[in-house]
This record gives C-alpha cells, structure tokens and sequence, in this order.
C-alpha cells in the first residue's frame, strides 16, 4: 500500500480499471437449471424398464406322460430361448388320451388362470407331432405339424425355436407364422330361463383334431417273404412288397406282391427217381390283408395287428440242366387269418414280422410232363404257412 501511495499515477490505474464481478441471479439460475437437468435425466435413466422388469407373459406347454420328454429340462430349455422376451414358459404333463375336447378344457382353464397362450404337443407312435396353440381374446385355436427327434435333448431344442419363433405374435390377430387355424368345437349354449334345455343345446360339431387324426396314412414294406408248397418240395424264399393305408384308430388295409422260388426237385416214385424229370418251382403271389393295428406299452413304439388275409398266386414251373420236363403253369387261392408284430424306430420307420396260415380253397397239383409220359411231383397241403418279415415305413 506504501508503495502505491508513492506512485499516484498507478493507483489511479487500479482504481480506474472496471470490476469484473460475476452476476449472482444468473450464476444461481445457470447451476439451478444445470442440475435439475442432470437430475431428471438421472430420474428417466432410474425409471426406465429394464427386461427384467418388465411384467413377465405366461405361457403354457404340455407334453404327453408318456412320451420320453420330461417337464423340467424341457421347460429350462424353453426358459433359455425366450429369457430376453421376457415370457415365463410352464411345462406340464398330460395325459396323451385325452384327445382334443379334453385338451380345450384344460387349456382354457390354464387361459383363465392368467396364461397368454397355451400349447400342447401331440406325438403318435409313427407319423409327424402336431403342435396346437390356444389364443384368447377372441378364443383361436391353431395348429402345426412339425418333425421332431427320437432324441429328447434335440426335440426340446426344436420345440424351443419353434415356441421362439411364434411368441413373437401371441398378441397379434393375425396367424402365428406356419400355424392353420382350426375352428374351435361348438360349446353348449346357456339356457334362458323360460326356455327348454333340450331346444337351446348347441349341437354336436365335429372335432377338426379328431378329423386330423382320422386321416390315413400310407403304410409301406420292403422285405423277405417264405412259404410252404407241399413236403416233397424245399421251403420257398423270395422278396416282399407292400402298400397300404393305415387308420388313425387302427384299421389297417395292405395289399402285397411276392415272389419266391423253391429249390430244384427231382420227382420220385417210390425208390425210383427221375433225373429227366427235375424242375424248378416259382411262385408269384398278390394278396390282401385287412386288420386292426393297436399299439402297446407306454411309449406305444410296439404294435400287434391281427387280420385276415386272401392270396392269389400264379405258379409256373420249368425243367433244369438236362431234364426233359415241359414248363407248365396254373392258378390258386387261399384264404385265412395272419398275425403281425412289430416295432416303430422312429422316423416312420419300424420292423414287422407277418406269420399266417394258408386255407387253399382253390389247390393245384405239381405234376412234371415229359415226352415219355407225366410224373407226379409234388401235392400240396390244403393248409400252408407264410411268413413276412422287413422294413416298414408309415407316413
């Protein structure tokens, strides 16, 4: 200060020199509105709904007891594809009897218990799984053939992506993508209360479930044939094909072709044999089998089929090496019951083996002509054996 005061001419400098002083109304306003901003968007950030916080939609799947999936992993495994979805997946077990009217009851109680959707997975024994799916608001009822594993991991994987793919729409009017809307079987009307019961019941509509079971499949056999002709001649062998249709409650309609050659016979008369004689015997069959197919144990894999069987065949018989007999041919029929068992693989594809009994109503005596006369050869049973046995496939 002394040494200002010794030099005038630099305080009036510092005096003349204009304060800088900082308004205080906008400094306070400025840091006001600076964290009240900062503020609210700390508060849009905190109220911001995360996935986890998100009300968590309920869906429903069931699976059949006695299918080889289970409840648990297969619902941990849907859990896994639809955790960023936000969608709470249930499994239960069902009863796989309980055909599609029994499946509504229960899905809608599940609907009216809080479920956005429901699902149930039908998987017969052969043959594509049908997945249906119940929607609400307006009530929709869906459905999807799908091909799924003998595996139960790979089958809960697909299920998984499949459930994925159309949980995206449960909201939506339209469709789910690749699902057919079924109509839904007519419920019973209220009666009012003046009116008769007997007038008001709606009636009884078809199931399109039931309908979808109801269609046959294709049934198809490749494999080894045998059968019987007479004592005196070697057992015959050959191949076997088969076509079919097979019902969704069981009848089953098979129509087969064969051909089996027996070994070289020589023919014989008492002690005598005639070499000039020998032959060759081939059997062409054509037969029709109707039976009933029903399914056993609790993964219904295995199935016995009785039914009854009529074969034609045409027969022709030809000389070998050096004999001298003249070809001939001729004609018969049989009738009589036949037993099939079996076991599916998986795919469609499954082994069967067909045992039955031979009632020949029309026979035919194997008689070898040569320019020196006819030898007996052979006179054939009025009962035979048959037998079949191969791959089958049912579409």
């Amino acid at each position: 200060m002394l040494a200002l005061l010794r030099h005038p001419l630099t305080l009036a400098l510092v005096l003349a020199e204009p304060a800088t002083v900082s308004a205080p109304t906008t400094t306070t306003s400025t840091t006001t509105t600076t964290t009240t901003d900062d503020d609210a968007a700390e508060g849009d950030a905190g109220s911001a709904p995360t996935p986890g916080d998100r009300a968590a939609t309920r869906i429903v799947l069931a699976i059949s007891a006695d299918d080889e999936l289970q409840a648990a992993p297969t619902e941990l495994t849907l859990r896994g594809h639809l955790t960023d979805l936000a969608i709470t997946p249930e499994v239960e077990l069902r009863s796989a009897g309980d055909g599609l009217r029994g499946h509504l009851g229960w899905a809608r109680g599940r609907i009216e218990a809080g479920a956005e959707a429901v699902f149930w997975l039908e998987r017969p024994a052969s043959g594509e799984a049908t997945l249906y799916l119940l929607l609400d608001d307006p009530e929709r009822l869906y459905m999807r053939a799908l091909t799924l594993s003998e595996e139960p991991v790979e089958t809960q994987e697909i299920l998984g992506v499949v459930i994925r793919g159309l949980a995206t729409s449960l909201t939506k009017s339209d469709p789910p993508p690749d699902m057919e809307e079924v109509p839904l079987p007519g419920r019973q009307a209220e009666p009012a209360a003046d009116a008769d019961p007997a007038a008001t019941e709606a009636p009884e509509e078809p199931v399109p479930g039931e309908v979808q079971r109801t269609r046959a499949r294709l049934l198809l056999g490749l494999g080894y044939a045998g059968s019987s002709y007479a004592s005196a001649l070697p057992w015959g062998n050959g191949v076997d094909l088969s076509v079919g249709l097979l019902g969704a409650r069981g009848l089953a309609l098979t129509l087969g072709a064969s051909w089996l050659l027996h070994g070289v016979l020589t023919p014989t008369l008492g002690d005598a044999r005639y070499d000039g004689a020998r032959l060759r015997l081939g059997r062409g069959g054509l037969g029709l089998r109707l039976g009933y197919r029903a399914t056993l144990g609790a993964q219904r894999r295995a199935f016995i089929e009785p039914a009854l069987a009529v074969r034609g065949e045409a027969l022709a018989w030809w000389p070998v090496e050096s004999s001298q007999a003249l070809r001939g041919a001729g004609v018969r029929v049989s009738a009589g019951p036949a037993t099939t068992a079996g076991v599916y693989l998986g795919r469609g594809f499954g082994l069967s083996l067909t045992a039955g009994l031979d009632l020949w109503l029309r026979n035919l005596d194997l008689v070898a002509k040569t320019p020196a006369g006819s030898a007996p050869v052979a006179a054939p049973s009025t009962v035979g054996a048959s037998v079949q046995a191969g791959l089958i496939y049912v579409r």
